[in-house]
């Protein structure tokens, strides 16, 4: 596994290109991650050989498993943290934690394991990339459906999701959001409403990074990850919403300092993705049937934001 990540990075190197690394998985469950963590801890077999389902907040109460991640950062962290296609270290994609209804669990995992990385290296920037889901620490921004995606009494009360919680720690250098309309409760409204809910999902986290009540003290955000289903027919004008937001709070030096989008592939690629999130690059042969139609013009609004956003950054 190594050997590809080293080549994967000398490549990305060769194309001036640099990485943000996540050390391991959360939500969902098809990637193992820190379900896999406590089947090793525990021996247990994987699901698709008949093994049990180990709910995603199991890994916060496991001690060993948690030892058996610290040892992997120590091996992959020493191993790269001086490759220059490295930007930047997310120590979990997407982590929940069922049943905590607290989220002291999350929380608490996420400050430690946050000084446990810095300890291995100091330079590169750290994040952990949640949804973005606000708890406790905001329970004026959690309750109902104002602020959340979820309508009325939903599973987010119980995953251990408290945006302002997780960013407390200050071994974190930048936070992250996702974005994901068509999967949220808000699939069920008209398209432009999706825009304008997630126009407003990003910046009442932006106000909530600088707002000093919640003591997150201007800490840079970045839209980890994005999309809307491809069945959407709003689906460009959804993209080029992110994209004009995103030049403006970057040409005006705002805390909001990026977005990607999940994922791009080539076009070889096949289409796992249940939703059919994938993109793929344009000008050739396109001989993947999964590739929607709209696909190209959904790139380039992508490819005019990734022109645009140096020079306004400078």
């Amino acid at each position: 596994m190594l050997d590809g990540l080293t080549w994967l990075l000398d490549e990305c190197q060769k194309r001036g290109l640099q990485l943000m690394l996540c050390l391991t998985n959360g939500n969902p469950a098809d990637y193992g991650g820190m379900r896999q963590y406590v089947r090793w801890s525990q021996n247990l077999q994987n699901q698709y050989e008949g093994g049990p389902d180990v709910p995603n907040g199991a890994f916060f109460d496991d001690q060993k498993a948690q030892q058996l991640y610290q040892n992997y950062l120590v091996t992959m962290i020493n191993k790269y943290k001086n490759h220059p296609a490295v930007h930047s270290w997310d120590l979990a994609n997407e982590p929940r934690c069922k049943g905590d209804a607290t989220g002291n669990k999350m929380n608490r995992w996420i400050a430690e394991t946050a000084a446990f990385v810095k300890g291995l290296d100091p330079v590169h920037p750290l994040t952990v990339g949640v949804d973005g889901f606000f708890g406790p620490s905001s329970p004026e921004l959690s309750r109902g459906d104002k602020y959340n995606p979820y309508y009325g009494d939903t599973d987010l009360a119980i995953e251990g999701c408290d945006f302002v919680g997780n960013f407390k720690s200050p071994n974190l250098d930048f936070a992250c959001i996702h974005l994901y309309p068509s999967n949220w409760a808000i699939a069920d409204s008209p398209s432009d409403n999706r825009t304008k809910w997630s126009l407003k999902w990003i910046t009442d986290h932006i106000t909530v990074c600088k707002d000093p009540r919640y003591g997150l003290n201007n800490i840079p955000l970045v839209l980890q990850e994005f999309n809307l289903s491809p069945d959407d027919e709003r689906r460009k004008d959804f993209f080029q919403a992110i994209s004009d937001l995103t030049l403006k709070e970057v040409a005006a030096n705002g805390i909001f300092r990026g977005t990607m989008v999940w994922c791009m592939c080539d076009p070889s690629q096949a289409q796992y993705d249940s939703e059919k999130y994938y993109l793929y690059a344009r000008s050739v042969s396109h001989t993947n049937n999964a590739i929607n139609p709209e696909n190209d013009n959904q790139i380039k609004v992508l490819e005019d934001l990734s022109d645009k956003i140096k020079p306004a950054a400078s």
